[in-house]
């Protein structure tokens, strides 16, 4: 991955939060997450979040799949949907830029598949970014308050920027968690993900532009912060009865994935 310099306007939107005021500074968590910017040639353009990691003193970027990566529905192989990724570092006023890896992975459902992208990346980036290792043990043991950072991102033909930072905020006894779930009308498991059933929130079109964002759960018996995972799916509810849920792949994944680079 190489680093290059851009001249980037910034537009410094207020926080949009959701749901109710979260009781955390506004940066406390929210400098973990990352705009994630996919383009080619062409005008096309899509934008996800995504953080960083660290392990064994490597560097690694944790996003979601799909922000870069399509599904040939012929096939059932993945594809690159774009050339180009970048990623912006706001407190240096810069970005990074790195080639889209081509795969030919098998697009398995959501059950199946954790949707989930780590790349190794130039460790001497570890000076300019914050990474979420700390967070990831000891494990949660009793569910607290919820935090999710989400990058939102503007385009068009004159400059490339920030918009705003979407923010999720779920207080407590607002949601429930499944640590696994069966799948209608098939012989599945989903073990793969924290299914987060929201009960007091309805979920709309608001989640656009948080895939890949990095999801953290306040234990509620140490009051520490925890990395429940990594954001890849809402589901919208079809009924005012259902407010809908979020799922979050399980950390035990990124390890998965960042073993295969040892």
């Amino acid at each position: 991955m190489t680093r290059i310099y851009l001249l980037i306007i910034f537009i410094l939107g207020s926080f949009k939060s959701f749901c109710q005021e979260s009781p955390l500074p506004g940066d406390s968590l929210s400098k973990y997450s990352y705009s994630l910017l996919g383009f080619s040639n062409s005008p096309n353009a899509d934008f996800g979040t995504c953080f960083f990691i660290k392990q064994n003193d490597n560097l690694f970027l944790v996003t979601a799949k799909h922000t870069l990566y399509n599904c040939d529905t012929v096939t059932k192989r993945e594809y690159a949907a774009f050339k180009y990724a970048i990623v912006f570092i706001p407190t240096l006023f810069n970005a990074i830029q790195f080639s889209v890896p081509q795969t030919i992975d098998t697009c398995f459902g959501i059950e199946r598949d954790t949707d989930l992208l780590v790349l190794k990346v130039d460790k001497t980036l570890f000076k300019d970014v914050n990474t979420v290792e700390k967070f990831v043990l000891p494990p949660f043991k009793k569910l607290g308050d919820i935090e999710i950072f989400g990058q939102g991102m503007r385009t068009d033909s004159s400059f490339v920027g920030f918009d705003k930072q979407h923010h999720i905020y779920l207080p407590r006894n607002t949601f429930k968690v499944f640590t696994a779930m069966p799948i209608l009308n098939t012989k599945y498991i989903d073990n793969i993900h924290y299914i987060i059933e929201i009960e007091k929130f309805r979920i709309d079109n608001w989640l656009k532009g948080f895939s890949g964002s990095p999801t953290f759960l306040q234990d509620d018996e140490t009051k520490k912060w925890r990395l429940c995972g990594v954001l890849v799916q809402g589901l919208i509810p079809d009924s005012n009865e259902h407010k809908g849920a979020i799922l979050v792949v399980k950390p035990e994944y990124i390890f998965q994935s960042i073993n295969r680079f040892q």
